[in-house]
């Protein structure tokens, strides 16, 4: 037992040395320098949430190094980059408030805009529950102009074009943001509400067409025309049985088409409002606002 309480008490002694580097073997890999090391490596190879798992045993290690602020915006950058939305969506912001937090609450709209729940990251911005300074300005003002877009509603987007007291970032991009607007008019212009889909359905294969498949709508016309003239043939030749059978066929082949037509619209507006998030995002410039956001607010992790 004495000498149990010895080693016990050696590693206490030593063992904040141990971790801060400062004597070479088991654990010298753990110091500081090399998880930071590590870790900067993982990003520039793109192994993101790796990274952010060597930034968490960083701040655990060293909390000297990183202040839970910087912590928290670098993992939900890391988390960003490595496309762990619901994640980042589903995190709360932080106790201090701050520059921090109004980061935080950015990568969190971001994260929802980008697992489509378009109207809880519109909610977000448009009461974010704390004061951001004017150096937030231009970040909020995209997100506000991308969700007007996304939720179809261009007059509210050309509202926040045409105000007198537009960011200098935006207002030197203004061209830009008008094209933004064009296109996603265009865009959203193609989407169909699914209830005229499956109304649409009542005529074989009309659902599909209407929702902008129509080779698989001549498809189901074809199918159904054929097994319905089967059906009749059958009855008028006294063949009940296949009558019968040809009929059920015929019926599940329409009732397919009806649903079909319904689920293929809605499949064809998320398609479109995807395509449509990833260029507005892209034009706006949001990853490349992540990385700002992290080099001044959270820690550096390029490499040096």
């Amino acid at each position: 037992m004495r000498i149990l309480a010895v080693v016990v008490l050696y590693y206490v002694i030593t063992g904040p040395g141990v971790l801060m580097g400062e004597t070479p073997g088991l654990y010298h890999e753990y110091s500081r320098d090399t998880i930071l090391g590590f870790t900067r490596h993982l990003v520039r190879n793109g192994e993101y949430y790796r990274a952010s798992v060597e930034l968490e045993r960083l701040a655990v290690f060293y909390p000297s190094t990183i202040s839970i602020e910087q912590y928290s915006v670098s993992h939900m950058f890391l988390l960003m980059k490595g496309h762990q939305y619901r994640q980042v969506a589903a995190s709360g912001n932080i106790d201090s408030g701050g520059p921090a937090a109004c980061v935080r609450t950015l990568l969190r709209s971001d994260a929802m805009l980008y697992a489509s729940s378009y109207q809880d990251s519109a909610a977000l911005l448009v009461n974010p529950g704390m004061q951001c300074d004017s150096t937030f300005g231009a970040y909020f003002w995209k997100r506000r102009y991308v969700a007007s877009l996304l939720g179809n509603r261009p007059e509210e987007a050309s509202a926040l074009l045409e105000t007198n007291n537009l960011p200098p970032d935006i207002l030197q991009k203004k061209q830009l943001y008008r094209d933004m607007l064009s296109y996603s008019e265009g865009k959203l212009s193609r989407t169909v509400a699914p209830w005229k889909a499956l109304w649409a359905g009542a005529v074989p294969g009309l659902g599909y067409a209407c929702a902008g498949n129509r080779p698989t709508g001549i498809v189901a016309f074809v199918m159904v025309s054929v097994l319905s003239a089967l059906t009749v043939a059958s009855f008028k030749t006294d063949n009940e049985p296949l009558g019968v059978c040809f009929g059920a066929v015929a019926a599940f082949f329409y009732s397919g088409s009806i649903a079909g037509g319904y689920l293929e619209a809605k499949r064809n507006n998320r398609i479109i409002r995807e395509n449509l998030r990833d260029s507005l995002c892209g034009d706006a410039g949001f990853a490349e606002d992540w990385d700002r956001l992290n080099n001044e607010y959270g820690l550096s992790l390029s490499e040096k």
